[in-house]
């Protein structure tokens, strides 16, 4: 018969998602926001991340740096790939911490940074010093002398017990007051 008819249809076509944002984010079941940090016990070298997009149309979300972790701060991350191909990265920082270790990250006396078996000098007349020792992984820091000083050789003894508490460690300074220099009679 050779007729046609028309039909006027209205399609509306989604605009493709740029979400890449994530809607729950958490380590070992905390929630953590991106750039945060958790810090762990040392009983495991891994963690369990649960990463959920926002958007149902998100292509992909990957873990990386989630095991394998290295004794101090490691980096975990977490990839969203949005339907548009549009990538966000959200890292957090996760402390594991050697137990065992009892070793000392910072060690100064008087603002000065100082080792075991060091050697001080100081100024006639100190009787008295400013020691900071932090353990390296967060272990039991003990401080013994640097108060009381006499002229002379003084022993400054820092001991250190890991986490676990299984190991410690001492770490000797020699504090040196110097001797008086007043050559002086006081009576005669």
């Amino acid at each position: 018969d050779g007729s046609t008819e028309s039909y006027l249809f209205t399609v509306f076509v989604r605009p493709v998602s740029t979400d890449a944002s994530l809607k729950l984010f958490t380590v070992n079941g905390e929630p953590v926001v991106d750039g945060g940090l958790v810090q762990l016990d040392g009983v495991n070298d891994f963690v369990s991340v649960v990463a959920q997009a926002n958007s149902v149309y998100a292509q992909s979300v990957v873990v990386s740096g989630s095991t394998g972790l290295q004794f101090g701060l490691n980096t975990v991350s977490v990839s969203v790939t949005a339907e548009s191909g549009l990538v966000a990265v959200y890292q957090v920082g996760v402390f594991y911490p050697d137990v065992a270790d009892a070793s000392l990250k910072l060690f100064t006396v008087d603002g000065v940074t100082v080792a075991d078996g060091d050697a001080v000098d100081l100024a006639e007349g100190t009787t008295e010093v400013v020691v900071v020792a932090e353990a390296t992984y967060g272990g039991e820091v003990a401080i013994t002398g640097g108060t009381d000083l006499q002229p002379g050789e003084n022993s400054l003894v820092v001991s250190v017990t890991s986490l676990d508490g299984l190991n410690t460690a001492e770490y000797t300074v020699t504090l040196n007051v110097a001797l008086s220099s007043d050559t002086s009679l006081a009576t005669f």
